[in-house]
């Protein structure tokens, strides 16, 4: 009986050391799936560039009035640079914001593989993890790709807080102050197609030129 409880607790002491291990493990593969998604996205970014004169879909120009680029369906659950996962990236995913938009579909690689579901209002929500840099999402004009003098972040993954639609550059402390899905490591896309890992708070500050579509 004495030989038995120390094998279990030999077992036990190991099971203590390596999970956390394997939890590591674990997050650096769902990490490196959220960095193909956002590669997925910037695929489709250059496809719908190539359709649309270079220019970048926007929201509302300057952040009012009236939806500029909404989803062809004609509601407004898909807008400006969310149109570019919409258009070029299959729609595989359903019931991902029940029960207001049970029907409404969006791409598997819209959701991060560590992102976790949020209550808004009456609805549960998961997915669109990967939010549009504010300076792409609302400018006061639209920004045309040949013009960038340099690349700019597009989208950027980050733990929601309140607002399940909320832009991470200017609202909340982002970027500064963002949260990533993967033990805080944030995974961003740039606008010539590749991708950064960012611990909290290593995120370029919000008055950066990685952001602005006008330098």
């Amino acid at each position: 009986m004495i030989e038995l409880l120390v094998v279990i607790s030999i077992i036990a002491v190991l099971a203590a050391l390596l999970l956390p291990a394997l939890n590591r493990a674990r997050e650096t593969a769902k990490s490196a799936s959220c960095l193909n998604n956002l590669k997925q996205h910037g695929i489709a970014t250059y496809s719908y560039l190539n359709d649309y004169s270079d220019i970048f879909p926007v929201w509302k120009l300057g952040g009012t009035g009236d939806i500029v680029n909404r989803d062809p369906d004609g509601d407004n659950i898909q807008y400006g640079m969310y149109l570019i996962p919409r258009l070029y990236l299959p729609q595989n995913r359903s019931n991902w914001y029940i029960p207001s938009f049970s029907g409404k579909r969006i791409s598997q690689a819209q959701i991060c593989p560590s992102g976790k579901i949020v209550v808004v209002g009456g609805n549960s929500a998961l997915g669109r993890d990967y939010l549009p840099s504010y300076r792409f999402q609302a400018p006061a004009t639209p920004v045309k790709a040949t013009r960038l003098k340099s690349s700019k972040i597009l989208f950027a993954e980050g733990k929601r807080l309140n607002d399940y639609f909320r832009d991470w550059v200017i609202s909340l402390g982002f970027p500064d102050g963002i949260i990533g899905n993967h033990d805080g490591i944030a995974n961003a896309l740039w606008s010539d197609g590749h991708t950064t890992r960012y611990p909290r708070g290593g995120m370029p500050p919000a008055s950066s030129s990685s952001y602005l579509t006008t330098e």
